[in-house]
C-alpha cells in the first residue's frame, strides 16, 4: 500500500496527527532512497506500535533544502508532523530567527496546549524566505546548541528540523518525546548524547533571561561560569539570634545544609563548564561557512563596517577585495547596490559574482523615488506602470536566482515587492494626474523631512539641557 493511500485513511478532522510511524513494508520508494542520509532504522519500527506524541507538531516548508535530505519531510511522511501553508496562522511555540525570546520551561504549557512549529528553509537562504507569512505570537530563539546531522555536523546553532523539534522538547521538559523523534534518524542519539551538558542546563533555568544569561556564558567559555553559575539556585536567608541557644543550633544546621546544597551545585556546574570548554574549542575548530552575500555599493567597497569585519572573518584579504570590487564595478553608476555573492576558497582566495542593481532600487529609479513610504499603507509611495514591471523584470530575470522563472512569475514576483515597499501598479499611467501625484509626493516628502529634522533638533537640545541641569546639580 502507498503513502498517499494510506495518509487518505486517516481522520480528517483530527486536530493534530497522533499515530505510531508505518512499518518498513509500507515506506515507498522515497524513504528508500532517503536511507543514505538520515534513515531511521526500519527494523524496529514494526516492534514500536505504541510510540505517540501527544502534542501538535507542524512546519512549514519553503522547498529550499535537498528532498532527499530534508528531516522535517521526513518527519511528515512518518505523520508526526503536519504541513503548514504560508499565511496559515500556528498558536504554539514557532522556531523561527524572527523571535525575540528563548525558548524557557516557562513555554511548556503552551506547548502542551498548542504544540511547535518549526520553519524547514535552508541556513544560506534566510534572506530569501518569507517569515512574514507564517503568523503567530509565540516566536522563540533556541539557545546555543551543537548540530550532529551529516550536513552541519559540529557547527553551532545550525540545527536541521528535527533537531530544532528534540532542542525545544528537551528545554520544557518532554525529553522522552524528542527522543521519539531522533528514533528516526541513524545519527539522531548523538543530539542528546553531544548536547546533554548544554540542555540539563537549560532545562534548569526558570525564565527565558536566565536561558540567555546560561547561552552567554556556553558562548564565551568565561571561567567565571563554572564559579557563579548555578541554574534555579535558591538559598533561603539565613537569620542570625543570639538570644537562644536553641535558634544558634537551628540556624548552623540551617547553613550546614545551604552548604551542602552549594556543593552539589558546584560540583553540578564544575561538570558543565568542563563540557563548555570543551564545546568552545570545538567550536574554533569549525570552518565558517565558504560562502556570503550582501549587497555593496558600486564602486564604493571600503574596509568599513559592515563590509570589512565580514572579510575579516573569513581571512581575506581587505584591501585586495574592495580594489577589486571597484575594479570590476567602475563601469556602473557609482553608489549603486549590486547583490554580491563572495565564494571563500580553501587558500583564502574568493571568487566574486554580483548580479544586477538590487530590485528596491531599480523599482525607486522607476518611480522616480530616493527612499519608499516611511507608513506603507497609510501614505502614498509611488505609482508605477505595468510597462515599468516588465522592463524591470527583463533585467532582473537575467540573474542566476531568478533564471528558472518565466517572464509572467519574475513580473508577480516585482509587483509583490513593490506593494511590500508601498507602491501602486497600474495600468496606464496619465500624464497630467501622474505629475500632480508626483508634485504631491514630494510635498509630503519634504514635510517628513523637516519634521524628522526637527525632531533630532529638539532631541539633541533635551540632551544639553540634561547635561547642563545634572552639571549645575553637581556643582551645588
Amino acid at each position: 500500500m502507498s503513502y498517499k493511500t494510506a495518509k487518505k485513511n486517516h481522520h480528517k478532522d483530527r486536530e493534530y496527527i497522533d499515530r505510531a510511524p508505518k512499518s518498513a513494508d509500507n515506506n515507498d520508494d522515497d524513504d528508500d532512497d532517503d536511507d543514505e542520509f538520515h534513515s531511521a532504522d526500519e527494523d524496529n519500527e514494526d516492534s514500536k506500535p505504541s510510540e505517540q506524541i501527544r502534542i501538535p507538531l507542524a512546519m512549514w516548508d519553503v522547498n529550499q533544502c535537498d528532498p532527499k535530505r530534508c528531516t522535517g519531510r521526513k518527519l511528515v511522511r512518518h505523520g508526526f508532523v503536519r504541513p503548514l501553508k504560508l499565511g496559515n496562522h500556528f498558536g504554539g511555540l514557532i522556531l523561527s530567527p524572527m523571535g525575540q525570546k528563548c525558548v524557557s520551561p516557562e513555554d511548556k504549557q503552551i506547548v502542551l496546549d498548542s504544540g511547535i512549529a518549526v520553519v524547514d528553509c535552508s541556513w544560506a537562504k534566510l534572506d530569501e524566505t518569507p517569515f512574514s507569512r507564517m503568523k503567530g505570537k509565540h516566536l522563540r530563539l533556541l539557545p546555543y546548541l551543537v548540530a550532529t546531522n551529516n550536513v552541519n555536523y559540529g557547527k553551532p546553532c545550525q540545527l536541521s528540523c528535527v533537531e530544532a523539534f528534540a532542542a525545544a522538547l528537551a528545554i520544557v521538559g518532554l525529553r522522552d518525546y524528542g527522543s521519539i523523534l531522533l528514533d528516526k534518524f541513524k545519527w539522531g542519539h548523538g543530539f542528546y548524547t553531544l548536547n546533554s551538558s548544554l540542555l540539563d542546563a537549560y532545562e534548569k533555568c526558570d525564565s527565558a533571561q536566565a536561558i540567555i544569561e546560561c547561552d552567554k556564558r556556553f558562548r564565551t567559555g568565561e571561567e567565571i561560569f563554572t564559579d557563579s553559575y548555578q541554574p534555579n539556585r535558591d538559598m533561603p536567608p539565613s537569620e542570625s539570634s543570639e538570644e537562644e541557644e536553641e535558634e544558634e543550633e537551628e540556624e548552623n544546621l540551617h547553613i550546614k545544609d545551604i552548604n551542602n546544597f552549594e556543593n552539589q551545585n558546584m560540583a553540578a556546574s564544575k561538570q558543565v563548564g568542563k563540557m563548555a570548554s570543551k564545546l568552545k574549542a570545538a567550536a574554533s575548530k569549525v570552518v565558517l561557512q565558504p560562502y556570503f552575500q550582501m549587497d555593496i555599493p558600486a564602486g564604493q567597497a571600503s574596509p568599513a563596517p559592515p563590509l570589512g569585519p565580514i572579510l575579516g572573518q573569513h581571512s581575506l584579504n581587505i584591501a585586495q577585495f574592495c580594489k577589486d570590487f571597484n575594479e570590476r564595478t567602475k563601469d556602473y553608476k557609482e553608489g549603486i547596490p549590486l547583490p554580491c555573492h563572495v565564494y571563500v576558497k580553501p587558500d583564502r582566495t574568493y571568487e566574486l559574482v554580483f548580479y544586477t542593481p538590487t530590485v528596491d532600487h531599480l523599482l525607486l529609479q522607476a518611480a522616480g523615488l530616493k527612499r519608499p513610504a516611511l507608513n506603507i499603507g497609510k501614505e502614498p509611495g509611488g505609482r508605477l506602470s505595468v510597462k515599468h514591471i516588465y522592463e524591470i523584470a527583463k533585467v532582473k530575470i537575467q540573474d542566476e536566482p531568478y533564471q528558472g522563472l518565466t517572464m509572467k512569475d519574475m513580473c508577480r514576483v516585482l509587483i509583490q515587492h513593490a506593494n511590500k515597499l508601498g507602491m501602486e501598479v497600474v495600468s496606464n499611467l496619465n500624464v497630467e494626474e501622474h505629475r500632480q501625484y508626483m508634485d504631491d509626493l514630494r510635498i509630503l516628502h519634504e514635510k517628513q523631512a523637516k519634521e524628522a529634522e526637527e525632531a533630532q533638533q529638539a532631541k539633541l537640545l533635551r540632551g544639553a539641557t540634561a547635561a547642563a541641569a545634572a552639571e549645575k546639580s553637581g556643582k551645588k
